[in-house]
């Protein structure tokens, strides 16, 4: 199940992320990825400005309803990244953990994008879902977010003009199993519909209590 959510970052923060990433150094995506199907640019995991731009972008995702009631995050971790022309990356799954160190690493139960570059700023670039239904296109406007099981096969295709500028990332769910997550999501959205629309329905508290009860079963500890 893929989702997208928008404006997890306002325009004033997405203006100031591209100000500050124009300025910062990127290193040859090669070195956390195979070569000749990786080719892109990520930051370093050092820079004084950098924890702060990522900071900025964790806190608009854990503000989002729709991204904590998806992936149940326990640990986020983020990267930015830059595609010029005719840069790509090939289809792939991510890795099982990622991290800058083996103890500091997060399972990847779900990864996301963050789109930081308008869309009308460059051609191509399109995070191209590949699953038995069909291939599925994402190009979201800056400061949207699309949200995805790590287990999905997925690449991103070459820029022809302009540069696409991007967070990536990646969260360790308190619910590991994709079924399992997708089906709490479902029922937290069913939760809040009935809140919304029949607040004094007495099967509300009954619900609630199924739900609650169930991700009690489903969370590691």
């Amino acid at each position: 199940m893929l989702i997208t959510i928008p404006d997890v970052l306002s325009r004033e923060e997405t203006a100031k992320l591209r100000m500050e990433l124009n300025r910062t150094e990127f290193r040859d995506g090669t070195a956390t990825g195979k070569k000749g199907l990786k080719n892109n640019l990520q930051t370093e995991q050092t820079g004084q400005q950098l924890p702060q731009l990522l900071q900025t972008v964790i806190n608009g995702l854990m503000r989002a309803d729709g991204f904590t009631m998806y992936a149940l995050p326990r640990k986020l971790h983020v990267v930015f990244n830059r595609y010029e022309i005719g840069m790509n990356y090939g289809e792939h799954i991510d890795a099982a953990l990622i991290g800058p160190s083996q103890d500091r690493a997060v399972r990847s139960d779900v990864s996301f994008t963050v789109f930081l570059s308008d869309p009308a700023s460059y051609e191509g670039g399109e995070l191209v879902m590949v699953t038995p239904y069909g291939e599925h296109f994402c190009k979201g406007p800056a400061g949207s977010v699309v949200v995805y099981p790590s287990l999905v096969l997925h690449r991103v295709e070459p820029v022809r003009s302009g540069t696409r500028l991007a967070a990536i990332g990646w969260a360790q769910s308190f619910v590991r199993d994709p079924l399992q997550r997708e089906m709490a999501y479902e029922m937290d959205k069913l939760r809040r519909d009935l809140a919304r629309d029949l607040p004094n329905s007495p099967y509300l508290e009954r619900f609630g209590r199924i739900h609650q009860n169930t991700l009690r079963m489903w969370t590691d500890n």
